[in-house]
Protein backbone atom coordinates (compact mmCIF):
# COMPACT_ATOMS: atom_id res chain seq x y z
CA UNK A 1 0.00 0.00 0.00
CA UNK A 2 1.96 3.49 -0.77
CA UNK A 3 2.14 5.90 2.31
CA UNK A 4 -0.73 7.82 1.23
CA UNK A 5 -3.24 5.47 1.66
CA UNK A 6 -1.46 3.96 4.47
CA UNK A 7 -1.60 7.56 6.04
CA UNK A 8 -5.46 8.00 4.97
CA UNK A 9 -6.11 4.84 6.48
CA UNK A 10 -4.63 5.14 9.76
CA UNK A 11 -6.15 8.60 10.50
CA UNK A 12 -9.54 7.24 9.35
CA UNK A 13 -9.11 4.22 12.18
CA UNK A 14 -7.69 6.86 14.58
CA UNK A 15 -10.76 8.80 14.02
CA UNK A 16 -13.05 6.12 14.27
CA UNK A 17 -14.82 6.21 11.30
CA UNK A 18 -13.04 2.54 10.26
CA UNK A 19 -11.09 1.86 7.43
CA UNK A 20 -11.00 3.64 4.33
CA UNK A 21 -9.01 1.40 2.25
CA UNK A 22 -9.77 -2.28 3.28
CA UNK A 23 -6.07 -4.28 3.08
CA UNK A 24 -6.76 -7.56 1.18
CA UNK A 25 -3.65 -9.51 2.90
CA UNK A 26 -4.40 -11.50 6.23
CA UNK A 27 -1.29 -9.39 7.38
CA UNK A 28 -2.47 -6.49 6.58
CA UNK A 29 -5.92 -7.12 8.23
CA UNK A 30 -4.31 -8.21 11.08
CA UNK A 31 -2.20 -5.08 11.00
CA UNK A 32 -5.56 -2.86 11.16
CA UNK A 33 -7.47 -4.71 13.70
CA UNK A 34 -4.64 -4.58 16.01
CA UNK A 35 -3.91 -1.20 15.51
CA UNK A 36 -7.76 0.12 15.78
CA UNK A 37 -7.70 -1.85 19.40
CA UNK A 38 -4.00 -0.03 20.24
CA UNK A 39 -5.38 3.50 18.85
CA UNK A 40 -9.20 2.65 21.33
CA UNK A 41 -6.67 1.73 24.24
CA UNK A 42 -4.33 4.63 24.00
CA UNK A 43 -7.53 7.20 23.63
CA UNK A 44 -9.24 5.84 26.86
CA UNK A 45 -5.72 5.56 28.67
CA UNK A 46 -4.96 9.30 27.79
CA UNK A 47 -7.84 10.36 28.32
CA UNK A 48 -8.05 8.92 31.98
CA UNK A 49 -5.06 10.69 32.91
CA UNK A 50 -6.02 13.80 31.62
CA UNK A 51 -9.72 13.62 33.06
CA UNK A 52 -8.77 12.03 36.42
CA UNK A 53 -6.85 15.47 38.15
CA UNK A 54 -9.62 17.47 37.16
CA UNK A 55 -12.13 15.33 38.67
CA UNK A 56 -10.18 14.88 41.61
CA UNK A 57 -9.98 18.42 42.74
CA UNK A 58 -13.63 19.16 41.89
CA UNK A 59 -14.45 16.16 44.66
CA UNK A 60 -12.64 18.05 46.72
CA UNK A 61 -14.30 21.31 46.23
CA UNK A 62 -17.78 19.60 46.74
CA UNK A 63 -17.39 16.75 49.35
CA UNK A 64 -19.97 14.58 49.03
CA UNK A 65 -19.74 13.26 52.63
CA UNK A 66 -19.54 16.73 54.59
CA UNK A 67 -19.79 16.22 58.37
Amino acid sequence: MPWQKALLSSCFLLSGLGLAVFPETASGQLFAGIFALYAGFVFIAISGIVIAPILHRFLHKFPLLSR
